[in-house]
């Protein structure tokens, strides 16, 4: 979870889609380098928006 609340990342949730449904893209390394570098798009504080 973001400081100002605005994303969410559910891990368990999205390991289990992606084992589930191979088809699906796993982007885990990138939106972790994202969430790391700080560069996801800003989001509005207190909307919990996945990242996935």
């Amino acid at each position: 979870m973001s400081p100002d609340r605005s994303r969410v990342v559910y891990p368990v949730i999205w390991f289990a889609d992606l084992a589930r449904d191979r088809k699906l893209e796993n982007n885990l390394l990138l939106v972790y380098n994202m969430l790391q570098a700080g560069t996801l798009p800003p989001g509005r504080p207190g909307a919990y928006r996945e990242v996935r």
